[in-house]
């Protein structure tokens, strides 16, 4: 599951747990990260999210979104889900968000981890 056919950068692993296809080269497959404008207990803060497409019927996969203010040090309960929507096509797209606001701290970092 370590292979890249398409050499996207995307391991077959990857591609399979994105739905994307690894014999095409698929980039736009990616999680996204942003910055959005959040509500978190009455106060609109900006806060750090990243979002994907996942299978649905992926049992034998987890998903683990982990955050980091290094890029060395990544803390997988530093990020919590903020929506899940299905796509009535066997994935859904999620949304996670950093615990902290940028405004709090600013020196943020978000990637998917996928294991299985």
């Amino acid at each position: 599951m370590t292979a890249d056919p398409d050499n996207d950068g995307l391991t077959n692993l990857m591609e399979y747990a994105l739905t994307s296809n690894p014999n095409v080269e698929s980039r736009t497959d990616l999680p996204i990260g942003r910055i959005e404008f959040i509500e978190v207990g009455g106060v609109t803060a900006p806060y750090l999210t990243i979002s994907f497409r996942r299978q649905l019927a992926a049992s034998d996969l987890t998903y683990t979104v982990e955050i980091s203010g290094n890029l060395e040090a990544w803390d997988p309960s530093s990020a919590v889900l903020i929506s899940s929507s299905n796509n009535g096509d066997g994935t859904a797209n999620d949304v996670w968000r950093a615990l902290t606001s940028i405004d709090t701290d600013p020196s943020q970092f978000a990637r998917l981890r996928v294991n299985n």
